[in-house]
Parts: structure tokens; sequence; C-alpha cells
């Protein structure tokens, strides 16, 4: 049994987290500022059977204090790091906002669980934005993972993992599709050539336990996924729910990157292949395929009708 810290523990990754690893054996901390993920975390405490090893706890980590009294308070092994301002929306409207709570609530995990000797790993939730990141978001990202990389605790790992968009998680887009659906509003497209890493949220959690069970400091771990169009995902799902709204095409405002990365051409280098996962590591040459690497390098290359990922449409 492990005793482990979510933070962000009511947003999608961290409820799934919480669920699973609490099933599994462990003792769970989850933590969350949000009124609303506070009342989804009480719903899974009022469910499990094994509510004396699930510990919820109202706070904040951009205060360095509130963490430091949880580690302590439960001799927390393993610190998985959720919470953060995810939307790239956001990060464009507030970018110095969205950079000061990202970053800041990293720097304060660092800095307490330096003097923690029963932490035994970080795994930072990163997203595959920080592989070239054009975004305030996808930049606080990469700035983590690097902080992350860089630190010199000897007792620790810490380890970042890369993933694109969830399926049916707060704000994707099969959440703002079924919202507009109930609505009988027209779905908007920024760009029809729009393609995306998708996966479901046990692909977050075999990610996860990858790393936790297989991560080596510095690491950036990662899973193979489908990549898709958006317009074929947003069709196949109108076509799924038997909806007819309409799709309209608008401007990318935000100027959203067409194709996104999981590494970029500097970092392909330095990935290997484990499995279903892929692993950065700045010390260690690779062993990827030249498949393998443009998977890697852009979500344009894999189809999502490629025979391997047919059961992803099972997932709508």
């Amino acid at each position: 049994m492990k005793k482990i810290l979510i933070t962000g523990a009511g947003g999608t990754v961290g409820l799934s987290l919480s669920k699973f690893l609490l099933s599994q054996g462990n003792e769970i901390c989850a933590i969350d500022r949000s009124e609303d993920a506070l009342a989804k975390l009480m719903e899974i405490k009022r469910e499990s059977e094994s509510k004396e090893r699930f510990h919820i706890e109202f706070g904040d980590v951009l205060d360095a204090r509130f963490i430091e009294e949880i580690l302590c308070k439960y001799e927390v092994n393993i610190v998985i790091h959720c919470a953060s301002l995810k939307h790239v929306s956001t990060g464009y409207c507030y970018p110095e906002k969205m950079a000061f709570e990202n970053i800041v609530a990293f720097s304060n995990i660092m800095k307490v669980v330096r003097n923690c000797n029963f932490i035994e790993r970080v795994i930072l939730c990163s997203s595959d934005k920080a592989a070239q990141s054009s975004s305030t978001m996808g930049a606080s990202k990469r700035f983590l993972e690097i902080l992350g990389e860089n630190a010199n605790i000897p007792h620790i790992k810490f380890i970042a993992i890369r993933f694109g968009n969830i399926l049916h998680s707060n704000g994707s887009l099969t959440d703002v599709i079924e919202k507009k659906i109930v609505e009988n509003k027209p779905v908007t497209i920024r760009d029809k050539r729009m393609t995306r890493y998708m996966l479901t949220a046990q692909n977050v959690i075999d990610l996860t336990m990858f790393a936790i069970e297989n991560g080596g400091h510095g690491d950036i771990c990662s899973i193979e996924t489908p990549s898709a169009k958006v317009i074929d995902i947003i069709t196949g799902f109108l076509a799924k729910q038997k909806s007819r709204i309409p799709i309209l095409y608008g401007e990318n405002d935000m100027n959203e990157a067409i194709h996104e990365s999981l590494f970029n051409n500097v970092e392909i280098n330095y990935v290997s292949r484990n499995g279903h996962f892929f692993v950065y590591n700045k010390n260690k040459i690779g062993n990827l395929s030249k498949r393998d690497k443009e998977y890697l390098t852009s979500s344009n290359y894999s189809p999502i009708d490629n025979p391997p990922f047919q059961k992803f449409y099972d997932a709508f």
C-alpha cells in the first residue's frame, strides 16, 4: 500500500486516478479548491467500501504551508500533481494569471517535498502542448517539466506524463458537443485541418501507473493513442448521438496549433519505446523507428481509422 496525494483531485484525471488507486488498496489524500470538485470527491467516498483510506482536504496548492501540512499529516509516498489552469483559451485571455498559478503551485510542491524523506516520486501531469509550446498553457507546462527534470533531491524522482485530449473530460471536445446537442446549437471548429491526439480516462490511468512503476528521474512518459482530425471526431460523435446540429467554421483567433506533437524534433532522438509507452530522458539516446518518430512529432500522422484504433470509437 502506498500513501498518495493527488492535487486537483476533483478534475477528470484526478477523479479517475482517485477511484482507481483507492481500488488498488492505496491510501489516498485528495485535495481541491473547488466546491463542485469536492462534492464529486465526497460522492466517491460515500460509495466506496474503503472510506477509511480516502481523505479529502479543502485547500489550494498555491498555499505552501497547506501542502506541507498535508504531506506530513499523511506521510505521503507519491505526489500526483494534476492541479493547474489547463485551457488554452484561459491562457490566451489571462496569460500572467495562468503562468503564475501553474508555476507557483508546482514550485511550492518542489519546495516542501525537499524536507519529506518519506516521499519517493512526484508525478507531474503535463500536456502534449508542452512539446512545441505555442500557448501560455503549453509553455507553462514545459517550464514545470524542466523544473522537475533539474530538481536535485536525491531521494525523489520527478517524472512527467504528457498526453493529449481526454474524451468526455470537463471542457473537452465531446463535452462541448454534448452541451451543443442539448442546446440545439451549432458546433464551431476553428480550422478543419486541425488534428489532435485523443485518449480515454483509462489511458491516463495506464500512463500514470507506468510512470509510477517504471519512470526514472527526469523522464517524460507518454502513451500511444489515436490521433485524428477534429472534424472527424465531431462528425463521428454527432453520428453516434444521431444529432443533426450544424457544424460551422470560425477563425483560429487564439492561434491554436493545427497539429500537436507528443515530443519535438530535438527530444525525439532521446525517446525510447516500451510496449505502448514512450519515454524521453535527455541523458539517454532513443531507439525509435521512423514510424514512431513520425507519429510522435505530429498528430497528423496516424489517422483514427488505422485498424489498431478501431475500438476508440466505442468510447463515444
